[in-house]
């Protein structure tokens, strides 16, 4: 029961240190210009393709090779952490942790006794994900210790809040919702829960140290005793510890948000924190453009097309009248239609719009939750330099697609056009902007151009 009472102790102190924060830090001015440089291609119509707009110059710069399914923004950032974090294993640096330091040990008893596998990339590898797999929570708090503050979770937290506001005045705005119907949503709002970077207060010594108490690994133990050793850990802890890591994918370093229906929380992991997605000295534009619309999209999860069969208290029951039921799936319907006639590029193939359904009501409802709360929160008044031409709102717009930037192999688009729950990342973007009424007013798009349909799909958007 120890291990029990600590995980209750653990969010007890976390709601008391992560309190609101107002977003005050100065502008990296030459960071922001350095990221739209880097992505916009100024010699596209963003009225016309404002995928190939936004993402021109990435393209331009960023090569798929024969051996890869994918090369992307996400996927840039993950090799970036990879990279971080091996630096941090190998370094000299001696922690005041006794688990820090543990995780180096065994990583580098990894590199040692890994002598079937020769090329050092592929070692590095093998022994990073090793200890990703068993010692999940100190990689995160090892990595924590320098990339990720307790002032950035804070700021994050922050911008959780404004975005459940924003999406409560988009409930209440809604006509064909009763009364008592957007009382209990935003209850279902009030009580979601949220974690981000999930171990950012286990980089405390005393969790830490109190986590990894039954473990104890000698300079002695070959890598084989070692491997034991973590395996008989983690069933105990499994044993122990009552966590939400069952909903939780264990590929902590790996790009990854979700809300889980079950237990009305969302998560947003660690590389997520990371810029291009965050970063407390870009402009709030940019940072509402995309991290924004990550938490926004995972918001709007609780009230999709599955979210809205759990209510308030996580019970999986009818909570709305048939009649508001019967116009959410009529309305969903319109998605529906909308990307099943998205045909893509590369294999010429149709989006699915029914398997997709849930992620596109959530992209545009998570755009214009995000927008709504950058606008409402909106402090911005210098321009990006370089990039004068364009306002705070359009700069909005353009983080959101550059964020889905992206290039894949034929047989990889193929499988994910087969299996994925997500459209392709390109008609994400199209998508949820051809939806905006904000989109079109923001870049001026004539009615009935490419990327301002007349017939739009609105569900919380």
């Amino acid at each position: 029961m120890k291990y029990f009472h600590l995980i209750f102790l653990y969010k007890y102190i976390e709601s008391i240190f992560l309190v609101e924060s107002k977003y005050n830090e100065a502008i990296n001015w030459a960071m922001a210009s350095k990221i739209l440089n880097n992505s916009i291609d100024k010699n596209i119509d963003p009225c016309v393709d404002f995928y190939q707009f936004s993402c021109g110059r990435w393209f331009d710069y960023n090569i798929l090779y024969d051996d890869e399914d994918e090369v992307s923004v996400e996927s840039k950032v993950e090799d970036k952490i990879e990279k971080e974090l091996i630096e941090l294993l190998y370094s000299n640096v001696t922690f005041k942790s006794r688990s820090l330091n543990m995780v180096k040990d065994i990583f580098n008893k990894c590199i040692k006794d890994s002598k079937n596998i020769r090329i050092k990339e592929d070692k590095e590898s093998y022994c990073l994900q090793f200890i990703q797999d068993n010692m999940y929570t100190a990689v995160d708090a090892l990595y924590n210790t320098k990339y990720f503050s307790l002032e950035d979770q804070r700021k994050i937290k922050s911008i959780v809040e404004n975005l459940k506001l924003s999406f409560k005045e988009i409930l209440k705005e809604k006509s064909w919702i009763s009364d008592i119907e957007k009382k209990n949503s935003y209850e279902k709002l009030d009580k979601m829960k949220t974690s981000i970077g999930r171990n950012i207060l286990l980089t405390n010594s005393f969790f830490l140290e109190y986590y990894y108490s039954p473990l104890s690994i000698s300079s002695n133990d070959t890598f084989n005793i070692i491997k034991q050793k973590l395996s008989n850990f983690n069933d105990t802890i499994n044993n122990n510890f009552i966590l939400e890591e069952q909903y939780y994918d264990e590929t902590k370093m790996k790009i990854n948000a979700l809300y889980i229906d079950e237990i009305n929380e969302l998560f947003v992991n660690i590389p997520y924190m990371k810029t291009p997605f965050y970063n407390r000295n870009l402009p709030l534009a940019m940072v509402y453009g995309s991290i924004g619309t990550v938490i926004g999209h995972e918001i709007t999860h609780a009230f999709d097309d599955d979210g809205i069969k759990f209510d308030k208290n996580s019970i999986e029951k009818q909570w709305w009248s048939n009649e508001t039921m019967e116009t959410f799936y009529n309305k969903s319907k319109c998605f529906v239609e909308q990307y099943d006639k998205y045909r893509t590029i590369l294999t010429k193939k149709f989006i699915n719009g029914t398997l997709t359904l849930s992620e596109n009501i959530a992209d545009s409802g998570g755009l214009e939750t995000a927008y709504r709360a950058y606008i409402l929160n909106n402090e911005d008044k210098l321009k990006v330099p370089g990039f004068e031409e364009y306002t705070n709102e359009q700069l909005f717009f353009i983080s959101y697609a550059k964020s889905y930037c992206s290039l894949l192999s034929y047989d990889f688009e193929l499988y994910n056009l087969k299996n994925d729950a997500h459209p392709t990342e390109r008609y994400r973007v199209i998508g949820s902007i051809s939806n905006s009424n904000h989109f079109s007013k923001a870049f001026n798009c004539k009615a009935g151009s490419e990327m301002n349909p007349i017939k739009k799909c609105t569900l919380w958007n």
